[in-house]
């Protein structure tokens, strides 16, 4: 998945077990792309980054199936149905 690091597409890749390329635009977005790179699931582009940046890290994750393995081990853990309760404040 490519997104902009927003927290709810983060969530939802993750809850899925997609890994993911995140393009930050701004506010909390830089944080969550760095935490996908950290939780190795994906990579995390830094804020301002371009275009070949974003091909390069779409053809890394494609190329290394360490990151969907990453993704899918993330996923086990989330209850994705708990985690749509939190983002609309239910819990």
């Amino acid at each position: 998945a490519v997104n902009h690091g927003g927290l709810g597409s983060v969530m939802t890749a993750a809850a899925h077990g997609v890994p993911q390329v995140c393009v930050p635009q701004g506010r909390e977005q830089p944080y969550n792309a760095r935490a996908v790179g950290r939780a190795e699931v994906g990579i995390g582009l830094p804020l301002g980054a371009g275009g070949r940046d974003g091909r390069d890290a779409v053809r890394s994750v494609l190329a290394d199936p360490a990151y969907g393995e990453a993704a899918r081990a993330l996923a086990a853990t989330i209850d994705p149905a708990a985690a749509e309760r939190e983002v609309l404040g239910l819990l």
